[in-house]
């Protein structure tokens, strides 16, 4: 009996192998711990509210008039839809009221969307990158990558000039152990922007509580015109203070 060419033994003995490792290897589905990734920072869910202190001082009048707003924020997320591209976007309602016993009163809705790799946020028109993971001490993103950073804000009827501009967004801390009402959580700490020349001001801090989201925020925006020895807060002509703090969560 006449056999085989060399070669052609050769190929059928190689197909005979890869058919094995293709038909013998057993399909498995990794599951990505989300954890790892940082996503507990930033639950989402139907029915989860974030009720929050809030402060601030907005500068009118060419800097001579200050006004002060003291009152309380809750933020609920209503419900959510299947975007376009497949993502889940949350509508988020937001409640103000001005003392504590008041009543809250529907302000404003937002939407947020948490991506694999991302945490996005539409406000105003304007869509906030929040987070990025996998979160870790040290990372730098750009919070104001989708939209025009040159953009100006009217802020107690003045133009505030290029505040999203060159901003420096890094994780300041990621992980800290911290004592919040007694428990002992996990927190991430993140400058957003901080800032500072003879002309204008950008401090913008923000914290975040494992399986709560966000606890704390401090924001100081002030800008002038003219320079001079006086210290800027004394000087400003335009700006704001805005403090948020949080009080209760589910």
């Amino acid at each position: 009996m006449q056999g085989y060419p060399k070669s052609i033994m050769i190929s059928k003995i190689m197909l005979l192998l890869f058919a094995v490792f293709v038909f013998g290897c057993e399909k498995t589905t990794e599951t990505i711990d989300t954890n790892i990734l940082g996503q507990q920072y930033f639950p989402l869910k139907t029915g989860k509210y974030w009720i929050y202190e809030s402060d601030s001082v907005i500068l009118r009048g060419g800097g001579t008039i200050r006004d002060t707003l003291h009152g309380y924020i809750k933020e609920e997320v209503h419900s959510s839809f299947i975007n376009g591209s497949g993502d889940t976007v949350f509508n988020v309602h937001v409640y103000f009221k001005r003392k504590l016993d008041d009543t809250f009163t529907y302000y404003n809705t937002v939407f947020i969307s948490r991506l694999p790799n991302m945490v996005l946020r539409q406000e105003d028109n304007l869509l906030f990158t929040k987070l990025v993971f996998p979160l870790k001490t040290g990372l730098r993103f750009n919070h104001n990558q989708l939209f025009d950073q040159n953009i100006d804000v009217m802020v107690g009827g003045e133009t505030f000039l290029d505040m999203y501009s060159e901003w420096n967004t890094r994780i300041e801390s990621y992980n800290e152990v911290y004592n919040w009402a007694g428990d002992l959580l996990k927190r991430t700490r993140i400058r957003l922007v901080d800032e500072e020349t003879s002309l204008d001001k950008k401090y913008y801090y923000e914290e975040y509580l494992e399986n709560i989201g966000l606890y704390k925020k401090e924001m100081i925006f002030l800008q002038d015109n003219k320079g001079g020895t006086i210290p800027l807060p004394e000087r400003a002509i335009r700006g704001f203070y805005h403090n948020l703090l949080l009080l209760e969560s589910n």
